[in-house]
């Protein structure tokens, strides 16, 4: 890694509706405002074949990954989208037991050490339901941010799960930078 490229900071966080399963292809790509943490978590189990006495072979296998969201807010038609939910005719956001979000892919943007970017995409998760903790004002005033929870998969079409970019490195050209997140970008 070259120095000065460790990521310091997130912002730019968006999310694209798949609008077909099938095909894996994707809506036009929405931002989410406030980023503030995003924790990516790939699940990897492993085993392990004993002969002779020994370890004689090892193997891996990518299960799921689990995602965490924390933004400063998530507005209610991001909600609805996200997570299955319906908005009724007064505006307000209608869950139902039953709702069941679409897959989406996620991006963001990591601000490096050097002031340059790493730019990210992780491409089939589903969001489902988290906790909400609600507290009293006291004295000082504490931030009550939500966070959403999503399951990611590798898409099957091409066992892809994530695609990441920096800028600076060798090949990589301001006009990609800047239209990176105008649609969901899937390498050829």
């Amino acid at each position: 890694m070259a120095k000065g490229n460790i990521p310091v900071g997130l912002d730019h966080l968006v999310y694209a509706v798949m609008t077909d399963e099938e095909l894996e292809t994707y809506g036009v790509v929405k931002r989410l405002p406030g980023a503030i943490q995003a924790t990516i978590t790939p699940t990897v189990n492993s085993a392990t074949l004993y002969a002779d006495d020994i370890a004689y072979d090892t193997t891996s296998a990518m299960g799921d990954i689990a995602v965490a969201l924390n933004t400063a807010e998530v507005p209610t038609e991001d909600q609805a989208k996200l997570l299955g939910h319906a908005i009724d005719d007064n505006g307000g956001l209608d869950k139902k037991s039953t709702d069941i979000g679409p897959y989406v892919a996620i991006g963001y943007r990591r601000r490096m050490a050097n002031k340059k970017f790493r730019y990210v995409w992780l491409y089939k998760g589903r969001f489902t339901l988290g906790a909400e903790e609600a507290n009293t004002k006291t004295d000082t005033p504490t931030y009550q941010t939500p966070t959403l929870n999503a399951t990611f998969i590798s898409r099957q079409t091409d066992e892809r799960w994530q695609y990441s970019v920096t800028d600076g490195d060798t090949g990589v050209t301001p006009e990609f930078l800047d239209t990176f997140f105008d649609t969901v970008y899937i390498p050829n």
